[in-house]
């Protein structure tokens, strides 16, 4: 037995296709939206990165100050008030001996990052 097709109906495949065609649309906005929300967050890590890599220079600079250069005349700046450990602080332990292949802070390039931060003054 075999089918013989006397009609075929157009109208549940446009349907489908609209339908399909719908979705993509929404698709489509749903990820311009999350790429948008994605662009403006890398957006402000970049000025906190920027931020965050001057305020590491200034403090630096300012409790290193680079050598004066011969033949130039140097311009006293603002004083920079350092404050010493208390005297009888303990010294620090000595650090641990690591395996090899492991990751560490002191090889990562954030400790930067956190050297850097400390008590808002």
């Amino acid at each position: 037995m075999a089918w013989v097709v006397k009609e075929l109906r157009l109208e549940p495949l446009e349907e489908v296709w609209r339908d399909a065609q719908r979705d993509a649309r929404r698709t489509r906005r749903r990820a311009d939206r999350a790429a948008a929300e994605v662009a403006a967050a890398l957006d402000e890590l970049a000025e906190l990165a920027t931020e965050l890599h001057a305020r590491v220079h200034r403090q630096r600079m300012a409790a290193c100050p680079p050598a004066p250069m011969p033949g130039r005349v140097r311009v006293p700046g603002p004083q920079v008030v350092t404050t010493l450990p208390p005297p009888d602080a303990a010294p620090l332990p000595p650090r641990a001996v690591r395996r090899g292949g492991r990751a560490s802070l002191h090889s990562s390039p954030l400790l930067e990052l956190f050297r850097a931060t400390g008590p808002a003054g």
